[in-house]
């Protein structure tokens, strides 16, 4: 078929569509192709027109007979025809979505009502590290030991010591010494890049939990966040900080997430022992 033929034979084809759009407003229009079906809208668009389009084609063997049958009555009953059942597939997505539109406002509504609910757990953060505190480490240890438990999924910890705090206090100063702190326990958190929960520990300690971590894996991770800790710059502090990494998981090789935390700081205290900046596991 020619440029010219197509042309023509489309031109007619998009009129009817064009009559057909003109009965809906732009805003229902926006309703439709916003539906949980766009795809069903667009493809049946484009589905109506080349279908048919087609068909004239095959049924006409040249110009002359089918400009003969655009001209006839028949060519507009046909062409109202396909508008009509244009028009019902758009009736039934417009009836699909308003079926599903206040199951989706409740969804919003209940999505308002738990952000703005300020009875909900606020997490404990300590004040120097800004990472969850000590007692919010203990509300969720269990939970996360049940979890692994449950799912029958590994579970791994680290033990962080931080090197030499009473050197760096004596140093810099307890102020100063806070801020090394924070960027330490900071750059541990960025770096889980939400993949574990690190919590404060003690003092100079934390504890990372990584859910669905065996051994392996929790030690690679351990020793990406000893290096990142060992580049920190803490200027114009003219000092550098290092971190020590005690590794244990669940279910090998420690048969039960409960002695998980001891595994862990039995492994951190062999590593300080070794001459600390370094990762030990718990099977070493």
């Amino acid at each position: 078929m020619t440029s010219n033929r197509k042309t023509k034979l489309r031109r007619p084809l998009e009129e009817a569509a064009e009559k057909l759009k003109s009965q809906f407003t732009r805003g229902q229009l926006l309703e439709i192709q916003a539906s949980v079906q766009p795809e069903q809208f667009r493809l049946s668009a484009k589905a109506w027109l080349d279908y048919n389009i087609e068909l004239l084609r095959d049924l006409f063997t040249n110009d002359e007979v089918l400009q003969e049958y655009l001209r006839s009555d028949h060519a507009r009953t046909d062409f109202d025809i396909f508008a009509d059942q244009y028009e019902r597939e758009i009736d039934d997505l417009r009836d699909d979505i308003r079926e599903k539109l206040p199951r989706l406002h409740s969804i919003m509504q209940r999505l308002e009502f738990f952000s703005n609910d300020t009875t909900s757990p606020q997490i404990d953060l300590d004040v120097t590290m800004q990472i969850p505190n000590n007692k919010q480490m203990k509300d969720d240890l269990p939970l996360h030991y049940a979890s692994a438990k449950t799912k029958h999924q590994p579970l791994a910890l680290l033990m962080i010591d931080v090197d030499d705090l009473k050197t760096l206090n004596e140093t810099v100063g307890h102020p100063d010494a806070n801020r090394v702190l924070h960027a330490i326990a900071q750059s541990v958190r960025q770096n889980l890049a939400g993949r574990g929960e690190v919590y404060r520990y003690a003092g100079d300690e934390l504890m990372v939990v990584l859910q669905n971590f065996e051994l392996e894996e929790a030690a690679a991770v351990a020793e990406r966040l000893r290096k990142h800790v060992e580049l920190l710059s803490h200027a114009p502090l003219n000092v550098k900080a290092t971190i020590t990494v005690g590794v244990a998981a669940f279910p090998e090789p420690v048969g039960n997430p409960d002695d998980l935390e001891k595994a862990a700081d039995s492994a951190l205290m062999k590593a300080k022992a070794a001459g600390k900046n370094c990762v030990f596991r718990c099977d070493q």
